[in-house]
């Protein structure tokens, strides 16, 4: 599943632990993500079962290239409880993006302040794929 975050801001954040989306996100992506299993949302919260195989990869767009986030990240296997587990991506009822280590577990954040800009590369043991959004 493909997320183009263009429409909102988006802000890397080392010191959050989940991803918070905007409301219409939240809801496109859980509507897609989770559409094949029962799932529950409790005030921005979802939480589906731990193991089911349907899940699928999330790329969020960010400039021009796509960032995978697997399911092994947003399926939180230590939320797990009688087989049912947190998801890190939670509806903030914002206009904005939070990007935390649900995303950036498994890439480098590359601060250029005097750029004014963030490069995000993954890191040596990740199989993460980041992919051109220029070659669609």
């Amino acid at each position: 599943m493909r997320i183009d975050t263009a429409k909102y801001a988006a802000i890397v954040d080392t010191g959050t632990s989940l991803v918070y989306l905007p409301e219409t996100y939240y809801n496109l992506i859980n509507s897609i993500l989770f559409s094949e299993v029962e799932s529950y949302d409790y005030y921005g919260y979802t939480e589906v079962p731990c193991n089911d195989k349907s899940y699928k990869s999330l790329n969020l767009r960010i400039g021009d290239h796509y960032f995978e986030i697997p399911k092994s990240e947003y399926i939180l296997k230590n939320t797990n409880f009688n087989g049912w587990c947190m998801t890190g991506l939670i509806n903030n009822f914002e206009d904005y993006m939070l990007l935390g280590d649900v995303f950036l577990r498994n890439f480098y954040a590359i601060h250029d302040y005097e750029n004014d800009r963030l490069g995000l590369v993954p890191h040596v043991g990740s199989k993460l794929n980041v992919r051109s959004a220029l070659q669609e």
